[in-house]
Formats: structure tokens, C-alpha cells, sequence
């Protein structure tokens, strides 16, 4: 049978401790399996019972041809709804195919770490890649993974996946991946509570700086919260959008620029908006505990991924399920810069070292990103949808419509997201990583601003110079 395993412990901030409705979101993020620690994370939860029925052709007995049977394709991923619902489905694709897959769920900057470890050494331990498309420029420049359209089924419609999310696993003119999640940056807010005391939905950063203000009430309610914690694809990413909204850059012609005046504008602005009117303990949140405190009723405000609106709807698991409002990120001096960020799967060029390996991955990303899957998992309630076909279908219209805002505001968000929105080079994720230190640094009020950007755009022209 093929497999769902669990690596160790995630590593989670232990905030609930100032959170009022901390018993109640604690056990409801434990029942949704997302997002929480490894100690009361349940096994993936059991959607919809799916029937799969197989056409009889012929009374006359028949043996179905299964020339993979007997391959095991590893596959390391995160813990999303979508990965949860391909595994409620992968003893259905054994059987049809007799290739087994152990999909194992860990943290994610434990997967990060783990891929990167298992392609540089030469492991092969992983067959499949759960990556980022910020790695996809590292892994494809060091041949550590290989181009993937040769090996996708011939019916799966390449050109239905939405133009952002595609493009973001090309590298060189070839592809390298295809994704199984998608998302972009929106603020999300209690719709009930601006809607009750009057106050206009942010478009501005200054009108985002007054809302914040206006709701910030501690213990009970907090303005806003935004991602603290270190890492290139943690407060980075929440970052960049407001480094770009105030004019701030990454690179001009490999340079580092991210020390600019603007860059130092955006970064005060980031820091004491979080620091004067978010929850204690912010300048090491992570998404999880974004998310968490504003399922608990906690905080006013919100700016993270779109796909948060799974779970905030999920009325047995948020305390705000129908209150919550969807924007497009407030625009700076500069402009709006909304993300545009995806999860996928890509074939080991070390874990697969023969062609028929190869095939065979080929088969099973083809059948975890097909139009059929991205059906059920809209049927089922998954908003991180990556195909055309099924993002702007009827189906996701009725189930994601209701949301106040929601279809709307990522729609424009897609529009306008930036394919480039942090720099798609090979070297980034040692940059970006470097950065979200000293950011977290800064945030929590340890490290000067200016001096903090500085040391990050020296250490960038270090790393880039040793290419």
C-alpha cells in the first residue's frame, strides 16, 4: 500500500499563551492537521468518501498492464490541504498503476533543508521533490533535478495551469516542475468589525497604519500581525511586498540594492507597525501563528497567503468562519505588490537515475496535478487551485464565491504579481535566508535598520561573487 509518513516535530511558536481563545484554537488546529506540532497533529483528514469506478469492457477476464509495478517513488512535502487530499486518494493511483508512493509530510524548512541535502550529496534518498519555485533556478542550474514536460502524461493539458504559476518552474528554457499549490499575498480582515464601527477597508499603507491603530485593544484585540520569523520564504516574503510598495528594490544588474532609502522606509514601517500594534511576540511569528491568532477572534488584520481562507472558513476551526473579509494588499508609494508564490513537484535527477524512474514519477505527477485532481480538491474545499480550467470554473464560483471579496481580489492579484516579485537566481535562497536573520533581528528591536540592511547587502555581494 503506498504511505503517509510523518517526519519529527514541527517546530512551533508557543504563543497561544497571551491568546484568550488559546484551548479553542489550539484544538481546532489540531484537528485540521496544518500548521501544528507533530505531537497532536492527527493523520490527514478523511474527505468525502470519492468512488472511483472502473468501465467493464469485456465479461472475459482480463490482466491490466502495469509495467511500473514494484517502483516506491519517495516524495518529501509540506502539510497543505492539497498534499493532504492527494494522499487520501494514493491507494486508488497504486492500484491503477502499481507504483507505490510514500508521501511524507515534514515542517517546511525541514523539507527545504532535506531535499537541498539529499541532492548535494548524492543521497537519492527522494525520488520526488516537493520544492519551492524559489529553488527551482539551484536545483535545475546544478542538474539536480531534470526538465519534466517529456515525462508528463500526454493528455495533461500543460497550457491550463495559470500563466504565473507555470512560468514560475522554468528556468532556461526548459521546465522543471509543475505545481500542486498556488497562492498569492491578500489582506484579509474581520469584515464584521470594520463593517460595525465604520472604518474604511485599507487600500493605502497609511490607511492600513490608522486601521491597525484603531483596533489595537490589547489583551482581546490586536491591529494587526504579519510574519516575523527568520527565513527567506517567511518574513521575507511578507516583507518584500511592503520593500517594493515603497520603491525599495533586491538588485540592479546583479548589485545588491536593498539598503536603499526606500528599503529603509519600508523596513520602519514594517517593523513598528507590527511592534506598536500587533500581539506580543510578532517579531518571531510565523504564517501558522498568523493564521492561529486570527482564527482565535485575536486580530483585526491580516496580510498573508491566500489560501489561509481554507481553514478561516472551516467553521469548526475558526471562530471567525463567515466574518472574515478579502483585499488586494494596500499599495505604497510606489504601487500595489501582491505575491505570487507556488508549491510543486519535480523529478530527482539523483533519487531517479533511470529512465523507467523517471516514467514513472512522470506518471504520478501527471496524475497529482491533473484537471481531475484539482476538481475534487476544489469540490472538497482547497482554494490553492492551479489550472485554469478549474480556477475559473463554475465549481470554484460556488464553493469560493460566498467569500466576501475573496475570487475577486485574487484575480487582480494574479494580474498584477510580479513573476520576479524576489529574485529567481540560484543564489537567492542563501541571500534570502541571510536577510531573514537580520529582519528578525530588527524586528525585534535588537539590530539598527540602516546597519541591519547594510550587513544583509554584504553579505549578499559576498555570496554573489563567490559564482
Amino acid at each position: 500500500m503506498s504511505e503517509v509518513k510523518k517526519e519529527e516535530k514541527m517546530d512551533r511558536r508557543k504563543y497561544i499563551k497571551y491568546v484568550g481563545a488559546g484551548a479553542v484554537v489550539a484544538a481546532a488546529a489540531a484537528a485540521i492537521g496544518y500548521g501544528v506540532s507533530e505531537l497532536t497533529k492527527p493523520p490527514p483528514p478523511k474527505p468525502t468518501t470519492i468512488v472511483t469506478t472502473v468501465p467493464i469492457t469485456s465479461v472475459v477476464t482480463t490482466t491490466i498492464s502495469k509495467p511500473y509495478e514494484g517502483i516506491t517513488l519517495a516524495a518529501p512535502v509540506e502539510t497543505l490541504p492539497c498534499t493532504q487530499m492527494v494522499a487520501e486518494r494514493l491507494p486508488e493511483f497504486e492500484r491503477e498503476t502499481g507504483i507505490k508512493v510514500d508521501w511524507i509530510f515534514m515542517p517546511e524548512t525541514d523539507r527545504r533543508a532535506k531535499i537541498r541535502l539529499d541532492a548535494s550529496t548524492g543521497a537519492g534518498t527522494y525520488q520526488i521533490f516537493g520544492i519551492d519555485i524559489m529553488y527551482i533556478p539551484e536545483f535545475a542550474e546544478a542538474g539536480w533535478i531534470v526538465p519534466i514536460r517529456k515525462y508528463l502524461a500526454p493528455d495533461y493539458d500543460f497550457e491550463d495551469i495559470l500563466p504565473g504559476f507555470r512560468e514560475a518552474y522554468a528556468w532556461k528554457g526548459e521546465y522543471y516542475g509543475v505545481p500542486v499549490y498556488g497562492e498569492t499575498t491578500l489582506l484579509m480582515y474581520r469584515k464584521d468589525l470594520f463593517e460595525a464601527e465604520n472604518i474604511k477597508v485599507p487600500t493605502t499603507m497609511d490607511e492600513l497604519w490608522e486601521a491597525a491603530k484603531h483596533f489595537y485593544r490589547p489583551p482581546n484585540m490586536y491591529g494587526i500581525a504579519l510574519r516575523g520569523i527568520r527565513g527567506e520564504g517567511l518574513n521575507v516574503y511578507i516583507w518584500t511586498g511592503f520593500l517594493r510598495a515603497f520603491g525599495g528594490e533586491y538588485l540592479k544588474d546583479r548589485e545588491p540594492v536593498f539598503n536603499s532609502p526606500e528599503a529603509v522606509q519600508a523596513t520602519t514601517f514594517y517593523r513598528d507597525l507590527i511592534t506598536k500594534f500587533g500581539p506580543p511576540g510578532v517579531s518571531s511569528f510565523s504564517w501558522e501563528d498568523v493564521e492561529e491568532i486570527f482564527k482565535a477572534g485575536k486580530c483585526a488584520m491580516i496580510i498573508d497567503a491566500s489560501d489561509f481562507a481554507t481553514r478561516l472558513e472551516d467553521p469548526t476551526k475558526s471562530l471567525v468562519a463567515g466574518k472574515v473579509g478579502y483585499a488586494p494588499v494596500p499599495a505604497g508609494p510606489a504601487g500595489r505588490f501582491p505575491s505570487i508564490y507556488t508549491f510543486g513537484l519535480a523529478i530527482s535527477a539523483i533519487g531517479c537515475k533511470t529512465e523507467k524512474m523517471r516514467e514513472a514519477a512522470g506518471k504520478f505527477i501527471s496524475w497529482a496535478t491533473s484537471k481531475e485532481t484539482e476538481k475534487i480538491r476544489a469540490m472538497l474545499g482547497d482554494v490553492s487551485i492551479d489550472r485554469k480550467s478549474i480556477f475559473y470554473s463554475d465549481i470554484y464560483k460556488e464553493k469560493f464565491g460566498k467569500y466576501p471579496g475573496y475570487i475577486d481580489s485574487v484575480v487582480e492579484s494574479y494580474k498584477e504579481a510580479l513573476p520576479d516579485y524576489r529574485p529567481r537566481i540560484p543564489e537567492w535562497p542563501e541571500i534570502g535566508d541571510k536577510l531573514g536573520i537580520i529582519l528578525e533581528e530588527i524586528f525585534a528591536g535588537t539590530k539598527d535598520v540602516k546597519a541591519g540592511l547594510d550587513e544583509a547587502v554584504e553579505a549578499a555581494r559576498k555570496i554573489l561573487k563567490k559564482q
